[in-house]
């Protein structure tokens, strides 16, 4: 099997299995409650310690090397980070993200990846900078999908933001 598929499957199996309760999908009209939300972290740094604790050194090594299938990192380790911890609805974590023009779980989610993986290569990260990525890659997004609230949607909506990029728009897509 290929250290990527490996590693990635590794991942996986470790982030599901160090959450206490299964994941429950939480709409995107509903908040999840305090006490649902206890152990979510609060501020991007938090989320990344987070990460951290939830792989071990040779997933982290697999992500050092780019080993690793980040379209099926983020489908589906990504879609159990936004919903356990409340980037749809909910958190301060969502808050932390909305506050500074990310509003949709998709993007936060991105954002928290692509900085984690910067720091377990460089050993920090530019939160300014990732944050400014995502922020103009969401206004974006919204400006062309002409749909501002649209972020407001369930993991299980039709519609993938990733699906197709603005500048296909025009091109019959």
């Amino acid at each position: 099997m290929p250290r990527t598929i490996l590693a990635t499957i590794l991942l996986i199996g470790v982030i599901l299995s160090s959450c206490e309760k299964p994941t429950a999908h939480v709409p995107a009209n509903e908040s999840l409650t305090k006490e649902e939300h206890k152990d979510v972290p609060a501020t991007f740094s938090a989320a990344l310690d987070a990460l951290d604790e939830m792989t071990t050194e040779d997933e982290k090594q697999a992500y050092r090397n780019d080993e690793v299938n980040m379209g099926l990192v983020h489908k589906q380790v990504g879609m159990r980070l936004r919903n356990d911890w409340g980037l749809w609805s909910g958190s301060e974590l969502k808050d932390y993200f909305s506050e500074r023009g990310i509003a949709h779980a998709d993007w936060s989610s991105s954002a928290i990846f692509e900085a984690w993986i910067e720091r377990l290569k460089t050993g920090s990260f530019d939160e300014d900078a990732i944050i400014a990525k995502y922020e103009k890659i969401e206004s974006e997004w919204r400006e062309w999908s002409g749909s501002p609230d649209s972020y407001m949607q369930s993991e299980d909506d039709g519609s993938d933001p990733f699906g197709i990029q603005p500048a296909e728009k025009g091109s019959g897509g």
